[in-house]
């Protein structure tokens, strides 16, 4: 939830490509080893690049909306519908 948080949130997010963050994340988001030195060099290198860093955002927004309650609802009663 708060990688999902943040990118609702408007902030580019930087997680680890373990677990179930990548399938949340997705493209929306910069996917890194869980390594204090592999952080370290993509914030720094996010940092230098604004057009990324709003490449991110701008991703990021879409990608939460995907999330949102309503959204899954919809995707929830096509699916249900689909069943029947």
């Amino acid at each position: 939830m708060p990688a999902l948080e943040a990118m609702a949130c408007g902030a580019a997010v930087l997680v680890s490509n373990r677990a179930s963050l990548p399938e949340v994340v997705g493209d929306a988001g910069k996917l890194v080893e869980p390594r204090p030195d592999a952080l370290r060099a993509a914030m720094s290198a996010l940092l230098e690049d604004e057009p990324a860093l709003e490449s991110l955002r701008r991703r990021g927004l879409e990608r939460a909306g995907r999330y949102a309650p309503a959204a899954i609802g919809e995707r929830l009663f096509a699916f249900l519908r689909g069943v029947r």
